[in-house]
């Protein structure tokens, strides 16, 4: 899901020069400082739909593209150390992100009576064991 805010030019300068200074791209940073201000809804009292919408809620393409470009750049060992910092941070972002998905995902796997990796199998996710 892509929000789009409008923020007063200087606030915007700062959210830049603070995500530069983490090593980060704005997107993550954002993520980062927002996402633990957001309290969970309570699983058991979400419908099947929201369970399932919140399963399903990914990062932005654009973070993937960038997630998957800091991976090429490590594999072929010519990261930055900026860019080491980056990724670490992002990578951090993404297990945040699953542990999220986990909780809602056990939710549902208790209301349909089925252990998680089938479960996740019939949604069409990936589970460790993909590679």
């Amino acid at each position: 899901m892509t929000l789009i805010i409008d923020l007063p030019p200087e606030v915007e300068s700062r959210v830049r020069e603070a995500a530069q200074a983490e090593g980060v791209d704005v997107t993550t940073y954002v993520y980062e400082a927002v996402a633990p201000r957001l309290r969970r809804a309570p699983p058991e009292a979400m419908s099947e739909e929201g369970l399932l919408a919140k399963v399903r809620e990914d990062f932005p393409q654009s973070f993937w593209r960038r997630f998957s470009a800091l991976a090429a750049k490590r594999d072929a060992r010519t990261l930055t150390p900026d860019e080491w910092r980056e990724l670490a941070s992002a990578a951090d972002a993404t297990e945040a992100h699953d542990a999220e998905r986990l909780y809602y995902l056990a939710e549902l796997s208790r209301r349909r009576g089925l252990p998680v990796r089938p479960l996740m199998k019939d949604l069409g996710l990936r589970t460790g064991s993909d590679g």
